[in-house]
């Protein structure tokens, strides 16, 4: 008579709890979380051609670490696998930041690495993706996005110019 009081009640539980053939095909999908995948933490990796042993800094959570640029170089950033990408924000370091047509920030999205398309994210006239909301300050730069399929982002320091990079956020559903 234990057995079948405990067996009953097993059953109960399992049932109750998800678990069992209830009909309803099991627990419903997990909820996509925003993640930041450009953090060292989750996997990602920056290079950059100048100032290397610091592009690091831009990935590593901490505000008080930076990576300068030289003029026309970039550093990309590798997620270490595609994301549905739909929001960047790059901090740094106050200095004026001319956009529009000719901008002194270039920000680019790549599936492969080898063909980027052009964020509007500095105030781009004409740039391959559009920010559904943005904010373009001395200290920020930030894009709200449809979600693009992306491993890697590019920052170009462009006319010349030169800046100092604090953190970059590239956000994802997961």
């Amino acid at each position: 008579m234990k057995q079948a009081v405990l067996a009953t009640a097993i059953a109960f539980g399992l049932i109750s709890c998800g678990g069992g053939d209830d009909g309803g095909g099991g627990d419903p999908a997990p909820t996509p979380t925003d993640v930041n995948v450009s953090t060292s933490t989750n996997g990602a990796t920056a290079t950059a051609s100048f100032n290397s042993s610091a592009a690091s800094n831009i990935i590593d959570g901490d505000y008080s670490t930076t990576w300068i640029s030289n003029p026309d170089s970039s550093i990309v950033i590798d997620f270490s696998a595609v994301n549905n990408v739909k929001k960047i924000t790059i901090h740094k370091v106050s200095a004026v930041t001319t956009g529009g047509s000719n901008p002194d920030i270039l920000i680019e999205l790549s599936e492969d690495g080898s063909s980027y398309q052009t964020s509007d994210i500095t105030m781009i006239l004409g740039g391959d993706l559009s920010c559904n909301s943005s904010t373009f300050s001395a200290e920020l730069l930030e894009c709200e996005m449809d979600e693009f399929a992306a491993r890697y982002l590019k920052i170009t320091s462009k006319n010349g110019k030169s800046f100092e990079f604090k953190e970059v956020e590239v956000i994802s559903n997961k």
